[in-house]
C-alpha cells in the first residue's frame, strides 16, 4: 500500500517540474495570534494550489479505499 502512497507522490511531483522555478516567499508566522489566524495570509497566497491540492488528496483517497477494498476481498477469498 506505500508504494502506491509512493506512486501518488511521484505523479504530483512530475507534473510540476514542467514549471519555471521560483525561489518560494517568505512568511512570518506570528506565534501570539489565535491559531486560526496564523496561517491566513499562507492560505490566501496559495488558494489557488489549494484546490489541486484537494483534487490529489480526494483522488489518493478513492484509490487508498479501493485498494483496502480488494486486499480486504483477498484475504477473505483465502481464508474460506
Amino acid at each position: 500500500m506505500m508504494h502506491v502512497l509512493a506512486a501518488v507522490a511521484a505523479l504530483v511531483v512530475c507534473a510540476g517540474l514542467g514549471e519555471a522555478v521560483t525561489p518560494p516567499k517568505k512568511y512570518v508566522v506570528n506565534l501570539d495570534l489565535p491559531p486560526i489566524k496564523r496561517w491566513t495570509q499562507v492560505a490566501l497566497d496559495h488558494k489557488e494550489v489549494a484546490a489541486d491540492v484537494h483534487k490529489v488528496i480526494k483522488y489518493a483517497t478513492v484509490v487508498l479505499i479501493v485498494l483496502i477494498f480488494l486486499q480486504m476481498h483477498m484475504y477473505r477469498s483465502l481464508c474460506n
